[in-house]
């Protein structure tokens, strides 16, 4: 599933790690809004935690619309990491981005920004890097820095596949 390479993975949260439960809605605004995305947990479970370090990369550009404060997004982003594992879920680093879709902003995605910041706090080398998301955009943003990406549905398939 992962290379024994790799050193860091990011996310994406919605859309890859969960998904909304409000029609027509594309983010939680409220904490009982979303729900994990099938075969997160299972993938999770069986990932070699004490080998990696972890991040959470997404646009939430409901904050700058002022639908949520950036706290609430923070929260909803930590209760996901958290439901993802369980309990012993392990630390994760989170960059955000809380500008508007149309903002000259390097860290909203498809720009590389949030990839970067969580490369440097890390010290990490982008080889050692793996992205994962759902949208044209995620995969923009990680070759935009270089590191390597994988669909969401591809990364979290093993664990709903039927056997």
């Amino acid at each position: 599933m992962i290379d024994s390479d790799i050193e860091l993975v990011v996310f994406d949260a919605d859309g890859t790690l969960r998904y909304v439960t409000v029609p027509g809605q594309h983010y939680p605004i409220q904490p009982d809004e979303w729900r994990l995305m099938p075969g997160v947990r299972a993938t999770m479970a069986a990932l070699p935690i004490s080998k990696l370090k972890f991040g959470i990369a997404s646009n939430q550009h409901g904050v700058a619309l002022g639908q949520l404060t950036r706290i609430d997004a923070e929260q909803m982003l930590v209760a996901t990491w958290q439901a993802a594992f369980g309990r012993g879920a392990p630390p994760v680093l989170i960059e955000l981005c809380a500008c508007l879709p149309n903002a000259a902003c390097a860290r909203r995605k498809p720009g590389p920004g949030m990839l970067t910041s969580l490369i440097a706090r890390y010290g990490v080398q982008p080889e050692r890097v793996l992205y994962v998301g759902d949208l044209s955009i995620d995969e923009q943003a990680a070759k935009s820095a270089d590191v390597r990406f994988a669909w969401a549905h591809d990364f979290f398939a093993a664990s709903v596949a039927p056997s």
